[in-house]
């Protein structure tokens, strides 16, 4: 392996400063919406007095909005002909208003009606998840598709996509908080801080653009069919595709497991465990050791493959979610689970992209339509609806407890909601996982399926030469 590679081939081992850009260009479409993720609701009810639940419900109607988004973004990927490819394009055109409407979120006006405030809630919400992120963050993913059709070269470049997901969520973790006490600790702070992870979000994203190659595609107009395939094609074509299925309905628990876990961490450590600044210890044992093991994890993938991979790390969740709620609210308790969900997580997640990336070759074997940017816009749809309502389900289970940002001590069901979205709730998640990934042997079958492609894109120009 090189730093710099110049192999076009459909089958190419990608250079180290591809995969690194790859990696670039995930912490920079995911840090604006990990920001709003950890803390906007958080935001919401602490320092504008907003209501829970109507922010939650906002957040989950909003997802709505996204599947719309998510199809129509994973479709233009898919018809796009340009120099640059079918998704890079698409992160240049849409990272700098993905920037600016992160900032436009955090800057609500409350000195009006509070009807106008929840109107301004949901339409800079949308603003950011239904357009700008999916314009990026999709764009971003389906690039694993487009540089390489290498089995594990897609794993490799999965664990890069990965890493730099977590590497920017460590980035906020730690210095968040810090940042805002240093600017104020008031929304001003917040917008200021919001800025600046905005900033670099453009800069790494601009990176990953500059820095990848999109073979497939290049291979692809070769051999392609003249004809445009319909987004209901497209759509019928996916729901023929069972490994497909399969895996958005867990990428969807994924994002709910995700989504309330993180939501509800700040609440945890500030409500049972009496100490705010908690939760930067806590977020890092949990992003540190996945960083870890995503840079481990390749072994795993090599001896067993995505899917055993996968549930190795989701069996190693369970325990260390089991743990953390029979162990109390004890800080060595708790960061020492953090450490093993963390490191057991990145397992698991290490392999998302490239099980992905795997169910389009499948669907094309399986149905003769290849789409990859409508089913990297169905996990970025599954993420959303699984994010938003993970988060609404927090907000609901707020104001179900009762809880009270005011009061100095909150009531015992109020603390039981919050336990119930930092454990409770991702322990079920993780279980029915592993229950549907029993069913999932696309790992067994795909060599196979990749020798009859490649047979049937022979026999094509044959036809067409003759």
């Amino acid at each position: 392996m090189t730093l710099f590679k110049k192999d076009l081939s459909v089958n190419a081992n990608c250079s180290i400063a591809e995969r690194t850009s790859v990696a670039f260009g995930s912490a920079g479409a995911n840090m604006p919406l990990y920001v709003v993720t950890l803390y906007f609701l958080y935001f919401c009810t602490d320092y504008l007095g907003l209501n829970s639940a109507i922010v939650g419900t906002i957040f989950l109607v909003t997802k709505m909005f996204d599947g719309v988004s998510d199809l129509v973004m994973g479709t233009i990927i898919d018809r796009t002909k340009s120099k640059m490819g079918k998704a890079r394009v698409w992160i240049l055109r849409g990272c700098i208003p993905y920037g600016i409407a992160s900032i436009l979120l955090f800057t609500i006006p409350t000195s009006v009606p509070s009807a106008v405030t929840y109107v301004y809630v949901f339409v800079a919400y949308n603003l950011v998840n239904t357009i700008t992120f999916t314009c990026c963050c999709l764009s971003v993913n389906t690039l694993n598709c487009l540089m390489t059709q290498n089995a594990y070269e897609r794993g490799i470049l999965g664990i890069f996509n990965m890493f730099g997901t977590v590497a920017g969520q460590t980035i906020i973790n730690t210095f968040t908080l810090q940042m805002l006490a240093a600017f104020g600790d008031d929304r001003k702070a917040w917008v200021i801080v919001v800025a600046i992870y905005a900033g670099i979000s453009v800069i790494l994203q601009l990176l990953c653009v500059r820095g990848v190659t999109e073979r497939v595609t290049l291979y692809g107009e070769e051999t392609e069919k003249k004809e445009t395939v319909s987004v209901i094609d497209s759509l019928k074509a996916l729901l023929h595709n069972k490994y497909w299925i399969m895996f958005t309905v867990v990428y969807t628990l994924i994002q709910i497991y995700a989504a309330v876990f993180m939501a509800s961490l700040v609440y945890y450590c500030t409500v049972c465990m009496g100490n705010a600044n908690y939760m930067s210890s806590l977020a890092n044992g949990v992003t540190i050791f996945q960083l870890i093991a995503l840079m481990l994890s390749f072994i795993l993938i090599k001896r067993f493959g995505k899917a055993k991979t996968f549930n190795i790390g989701v069996v190693g969740m369970l325990v260390a979610m089991a743990i953390k709620a029979v162990g109390g609210d004890s800080f060595v308790v708790q960061m020492s689970m953090s450490a093993l969900h963390g490191f057991t997580m990145g397992i698991a997640s290490s392999v998302v992209s490239g099980m992905c990336s795997d169910t389009v070759e499948y669907g094309e074997w399986k149905t003769g339509v290849r789409t990859e940017g409508v089913a990297f816009g169905s996990m970025s749809l599954a993420a959303k609806i699984g994010g938003g309502l993970g988060s609404a389900i927090l907000g609901w289970l707020l104001v179900l407890g009762g809880y009270d940002a005011s009061a100095a001590v909150q009531s015992a069901s109020a603390i039981f909601a919050i336990k119930a979205g930092y454990n409770y709730i991702p322990f079920i998640s993780c279980a029915i996982m592993l229950v549907i990934m029993a069913f999932y042997k696309l790992d067994k079958e795909y060599p196979q399926i990749i020798k009859e492609l490649e047979e049937r894109k022979k026999n094509q120009n044959v036809t067409e030469e003759g």
